[in-house]
This record gives C-alpha cells, structure tokens and sequence, in this order.
C-alpha cells in the first residue's frame, strides 16, 4: 500500500481567498510584519483595482512601494 503525504499543508496558490487568509493568519502571528499593505489587482482593459490598509503612506510613498516592488521584479525575473 502507498501512503501519500502531503508536502504542502497550506491552500493553493490559485486559492487567492485562502492565501489572503493564511497571510493574515501570519501576520496576527508576528510572523510577517505589517503597518501597511497594498493589494493590487489587475483588470483586463482597465485600470487595476487597488485596495490600501493600515498606515497611509501617501500618495509619493505608495508610488514608491509599488516602484521597489517594480524593480525587485525586473532584478529577480529579468532573463540574464
């Protein structure tokens, strides 16, 4: 008899509703730090939608926040 184990106890990362949860459950935990958090959610043909809680950094400090995470991704994903 084979006995399957589960690598990954945690939803999928297509089960957004369920990974929102689980951020939420670490950030309650103190396990990821958070005064400020920016969702961002791409619509197709439009604008995306853009949802903001805790501290309000501004308007320049939410430019900037989404800038930085622009620039991790052309640092991390950019073929080399």
């Amino acid at each position: 008899m084979v006995k399957v184990v589960p690598l990954h106890t945690g939803p999928t990362v297509t089960d957004i509703p369920g990974q929102l949860r689980q951020m939420a459950d670490r950030i309650e935990a103190n396990e990821v730090e958070a005064n400020s958090v920016l969702l961002i959610i791409p619509q197709t043909g439009d604008w995306p939608m853009i949802f903001g809680w805790g501290d309000h950094l501004g308007d320049h400090g939410n430019i900037a926040v989404c800038e930085m995470a622009k620039h991790w991704f052309v640092q991390n994903l950019a073929a080399r």
